[in-house]
């Protein structure tokens, strides 16, 4: 009967009152070890195979013409590269046009003088074309 126990594990589990460990540690790291050799072994397979193909790929590429060599721009309008200082640098010319003289058409008699000179001018003068009244006086509804 003791023979029966020891070769039906079932039953010598219940006799026992556990369940005995029968995981072998040194298969379990065996299969580790075959499974990272494994993807080792992949991994330079694909890092040989791209590695080839580049180099076959390089072999037969056409050399390159003047126009695919020739920096081109991309159209209007483009992305600033620094908005910031285009920013401050449009401020700056807005502001040197704002107070400053210079010809808006030389040819017509046209000029721009500072905006401080020009608000005292239209004070003085009141609007262009306008019926001359008191300053501050409504015209209209």
């Amino acid at each position: 009967m003791a023979d029966k126990a020891q070769s039906n594990p079932l039953r010598r589990d219940q006799e026992q009152g556990y369940q005995a460990d029968a995981v072998d540690p040194r298969k379990v790291w065996a299969t580790v070890g075959v499974l990272l050799l494994t993807v080792l072994l992949c991994w330079g397979a694909i890092a040989w195979l791209v590695n080839s193909l580049e180099t076959r790929h390089a072999a037969f590429r056409l050399p390159m013409s003047e126009l695919e060599r020739e920096h081109l721009l991309p159209p209007e309008p483009r992305l600033e590269a620094q908005p910031r200082l285009d920013g401050i640098r449009y401020r700056q010319q807005a502001l040197q046009q704002l107070n400053s003289y210079g010809w808006v058409d030389q040819q017509q008699g046209i000029a721009h003088i500072p905006l401080k000179q020009a608000q005292q001018l239209m004070l003085q003068q009141g609007w262009p074309g306008h019926d001359a009244g008191q300053p501050g006086e409504r015209h209209g509804p």
